[in-house]
């Protein structure tokens, strides 16, 4: 059986890390893009616990698609952490030009909406970047482990940041740490969805719940088991090869670009 991390071990080192790294930057404020998800919910109170709510800098960043809940869950994070440095910028009309230079774009398909979600997702990067300098504050990341490991996220998008404090625990334990911290149940408890286009989940897009993702990713990655002994623990072949490929296709996106070496210590 799968132990996770417990929230109180959780807090104690990502804090201390939160802490050290905003000390060592020379930086007192901190910008997190809160979309109405757990995530970055959980990232906006972690930020407000150690730095304070007057060092702290909001903005939520819809778009056409945008559902009113996650604009409600917004703002219900800002009231309740009190956070007074706060911006909403529609991102439409930065994405209006180039819809109209290609139109291929707005093409009903699976190619074309992930290009729209990846364009979208960079302007909130540029967004983000901009507003944290306007307050010298560094952008804190909201991305996860299990985010990370199958490469769900856009690549200089949202993964782009100066520090990713939940970068090693995974989606499951985010869950149960926004609950430490003392997140609203209502977004814990919400489905999550990056909404980069309409009725777009987590979950349906993956093809796996975030627990058995979570438990596999485990097994394959720390405890070291072979497919057919995680397959005895009550888990398909195609659902261990599906984590499994996300994971190899997307390493790319957790190194840094390579360059072909010339000599040992050219660079």
């Amino acid at each position: 059986m799968i132990k996770f991390l417990k929230p109180e071990k959780i807090d104690l080192v990502i804090s201390q890390f939160f802490s050290d790294y905003f000390e060592k930057a020379k930086y007192t404020k901190a910008f997190v893009a809160i979309s109405g998800g757990v995530d970055s919910a959980t990232i906006a109170y972690l930020s407000t616990k150690i730095l304070g709510e007057d060092n702290v800098i909001a903005a939520f960043f819809p778009s056409s698609i945008t559902s009113n809940e996650s604009r409600e869950f917004y703002n219900l994070v800002i009231d309740m952490l009190n956070i007074k440095n706060h911006y909403e910028i529609s991102i439409d009309k930065f994405m209006k030009p180039y819809l109209e230079l290609d139109e291929s774009l707005n093409e009903n398909n699976p190619k074309s909406k992930l290009r729209k979600g990846n364009i979208m997702a960079r302007i909130r990067m540029i967004l983000s970047y901009d507003i944290a300098a306007k307050h010298d504050a560094l952008v804190v990341g909201t991305e996860n482990k299990t985010e990370f490991l199958l490469g769900y996220s856009t690549q200089w998008g949202d993964s782009a940041a100066a520090l990713h404090p939940m970068g090693d625990i995974y989606k499951t334990e985010v869950f149960n740490y926004a609950r430490f911290l003392g997140v609203p149940e209502k977004i814990v408890n919400r489905i999550p969805t990056a909404e980069l286009w309409d009725n777009q989940t987590d979950e349906q897009e993956i093809g796996l719940k975030y627990r058995n993702i979570d438990e596999i990713l485990i097994y394959l990655f720390e405890q070291r088991l072979s497919k057919d002994e995680i397959i005895k623990l009550g888990y398909k072949k195609e659902e261990i090869e599906r984590v499994e490929n996300l994971v190899n296709r997307s390493e790319y996106k957790r190194r840094l670009p390579q360059a072909a070496l010339f000599e040992e210590f050219r660079i």
